[in-house]
């Protein structure tokens, strides 16, 4: 039913993206990039990864291809998701408003059954700047795969806890 409704869908091994259902033509490539990069995270973690970074990852590989993140996950329940601004605004404005997420909420609380855009976003800016710590990074999956819980794999990695880790991606996000 999903792959009817839907312009792509994605396992952890498989891609399904129909390319016609896209416009403008880049949305395709976007949307292939962003699965990739989903599949490749939960490869990595053998699905110990949780959904922010899964899908945030996604992002980080569709932004370094094409230059910004725009593909949402849905998982199961296909709702509308309209996006809107850029999600580095959406983030910034978050910021502004004192209503962007710590990093632990993110990863253990966001899910693709219920994220919406803005969701989408702070998943995506937090694992972009993880993820600048190529080697870092690298060691925080294979601390998963190894069944370390996420938040406790960034700090043993970064040395760093939630409160730091939030007030230096915030720092860096706006």
């Amino acid at each position: 039913q999903m792959a009817i409704k839907s312009a792509g869908f994605s396992t952890s091994t498989t891609a399904v993206v129909d390319l016609t259902r896209f416009k403008p033509p880049d949305a395709s490539r976007r949307c292939v990039a962003h699965n990739a990069g989903k599949m490749y995270m939960t490869q990595l973690t053998e699905g110990r990864a949780t959904d922010a970074l899964v899908s945030g990852f996604g992002n980080v590989c569709e932004t370094k291809m094409y230059g910004n993140p725009t593909v949402m996950t849905q998982s199961y329940d296909l709702r509308e998701l309209q996006g809107g601004d850029s999600w580095a605004k959406m983030v910034s404005k978050l910021i502004a408003d004192q209503q962007i997420s710590d990093p632990e909420t993110i990863l253990s609380r966001y899910s693709m059954q219920s994220m919406q855009p803005p969701n989408y976003a702070e998943a995506w800016s937090l694992t972009e700047a993880l993820a600048a710590g190529t080697a870092q990074f690298e060691t925080i999956t294979h601390l998963m795969r190894d069944g370390t819980k996420p938040m406790q794999a960034i700090e043993e990695t970064y040395k760093i806890n939630n409160q730091t880790l939030f007030r230096k991606w915030v720092e860096s996000a706006k």
